[in-house]
């Protein structure tokens, strides 16, 4: 599917990355600071939270695998071509420039997050 979807199948794996919160994304320094926070109080339950965010990484990257580099499973011939007619538009330029500017957004926020987190630092501090 990757070769007639190659705009959407590239957003999505941007996508991933963000899920799976890769450095340099919004995703990872929010999951750092929750971690950094709970090491604090506990050492077992943000060492829990890390084996969780390595088994929800792992299964996302396989399940991007299969849908985009996979063969289709238990398709006759038939069936995939009107399958591939189905789904051989890509994205628009419309559509691939809003993708591009959520893109931006988070990598913004994760090489600059201290933007976001001057924002709500008020608060956070009312609460503590």
């Amino acid at each position: 599917i990757k070769n007639l979807i190659p705009r959407l199948s590239a957003l999505l794996l941007v996508t991933v990355f963000v899920s799976i919160s890769l450095p340099g994304t919004g995703s990872f320094a929010a999951e750092f600071l929750i971690l950094f926070s709970a090491f604090r109080h506990s050492t077992w339950l943000p060492a829990l939270a890390l084996l969780g965010l390595l088994i929800s990484a792992a299964a996302l990257v396989r399940v991007y695998h299969r849908v985009f580099f996979g063969p289709p499973a238990g398709a006759a011939a038939e069936d995939v071509a009107v399958r591939h007619k189905i789904i051989s538009r890509d994205l628009s330029v419309p559509e691939m420039a809003l993708g591009l500017v959520v893109v931006a957004l988070w990598i913004g926020t994760g090489l600059f997050p201290m933007t976001v987190l001057e924002a709500v630092q008020n608060t956070v501090l009312m609460y503590r």
